[in-house]
């Protein structure tokens, strides 16, 4: 969906696209995000949901905004898809980006959708930007470091192919399962069930605790690349990184849900 529909307050000024930005999560790693929460709403908040996008889905609604990058009106928004933290910082301590940042957007985002005195256009953009966002923040290199990019600087061979640390969380290790985004729910959902009590915490901060405890596993990529010259380096670190990866996109689909379920 094209065209600039609100103006965020406050929030508009001096916008402009980092280079650690990236593509987050990819389309499907989005996608089964949205569907998992979907299954996690009451029906209560499907019906004020429905009212404010009508027959779009959070599915639907989730690469919205890597979608409207190509609409030069949306560029103050382009740096909520990260937050930067040195190694050995928290959020609190440290440097904040002048222009936003996940974290940020996610709490102001949050205002916007919850006003229904708002326009439902702007309420609608409020909630994808949401929806696409909670999605982001669980991606350790969504939480990453400004030295590589969260990851994009890090140039590696992915099976032959040219690519990058960032785009392998992004998109490769999620590509390399063969399952369309409601198998790889569906799938998720089936292998987490029993982690549902240990994900109702909503606090950000835990969040982005959880992605900086990943970076040893993210970076151990170097250490496998090292070894026998590389070769087969790619299976040990899917192997190595699997469980992971997937605990990480359940837990932000079903926290999507809850903090859908609690907010609107």
């Amino acid at each position: 969906m094209k065209g600039h529909y609100f103006l965020l307050p406050l929030m508009i000024i001096f916008m402009s696209l980092n280079p650690q930005e990236g593509k987050t999560w990819g389309n499907i790693g989005h996608r089964i995000v949205g569907q998992i929460a979907e299954d996690f709403l009451t029906n209560n908040t499907k019906r004020k949901i429905r009212k404010i996008v009508s027959n779009e889905n959070l599915a639907d609604l989730s690469n919205w905004p890597d979608l409207i990058k190509s609409d030069p009106s949306f560029s103050y928004s382009y740096p909520w898809h990260y937050v930067s933290i040195p190694e050995g910082s928290t959020y609190q301590e440290s440097p904040k980006n002048p222009e936003g940042d996940i974290v940020k957007a996610i709490n102001d985002l949050k205002k916007i959708l919850i006003n229904e005195k708002l326009p439902a256009k702007e309420r609608r953009n409020a909630l994808a930007f949401l929806v696409h966002f909670i999605g982001d923040i669980h991606q350790p290199l969504h939480v990453g470091v400004a030295e590589d990019k969260g990851g994009n600087a890090l140039a590696l061979k992915w099976f032959g192919q040219n690519t990058n640390l960032h785009a392998i969380w992004d998109e490769k290790l999620i590509e390399q399962e063969n399952l369309s985004y409601t198998e790889y729910s569906q799938f998720l959902e089936r292998r987490f069930k029993d982690e549902k009590k240990s994900c109702h915490d909503l606090d950000i901060n835990l969040w982005i605790k959880e992605a900086m405890d990943l970076r040893p596993l993210v970076y151990s990529y170097k250490a496998l690349v090292e070894t026998n010259g590389g070769k087969n380096w790619e299976y040990n670190y899917k192997y190595k990184t699997r469980d992971a990866l997937n605990l990480q996109l359940f837990r932000s689909g079903f926290r999507l849900a809850e903090f859908l379920n609690k907010n609107l």
